[in-house]
């Protein structure tokens, strides 16, 4: 998993990249979940992709950080990547 940029403000977009590698000798379909963050919004929770053999797959989530948040304060938001297979 890559986030194009390690600090954005408040109310400013993001970019998460999850890379997968398919290893097997066939194809291989695949949905992937980011967890959910207070504070951030993601433009979709799930996404699918079908890898051929041995190939390598990217899948992109848009994120928002809300403007709610109290500017006193730095933040730290884990996200996690979980495939369904």
């Amino acid at each position: 998993m890559n986030i194009l940029k390690p600090l954005v403000g408040f109310g400013s977009y993001n970019l998460i990249e999850v890379k997968l590698y398919n290893p097997q000798e066939y194809y291989v379909p695949t949905g992937v979940t980011l967890s959910r963050t207070n504070g951030m919004d993601l433009d979709s929770e799930k996404k699918f992709i079908l890898l051929a053999p041995g190939e390598t797959g990217s899948l992109f989530w848009i994120t928002k950080i809300s403007e709610k948040l109290d500017d006193s304060f730095v933040y730290t938001f884990t996200v996690e990547a979980r495939t369904s297979r």
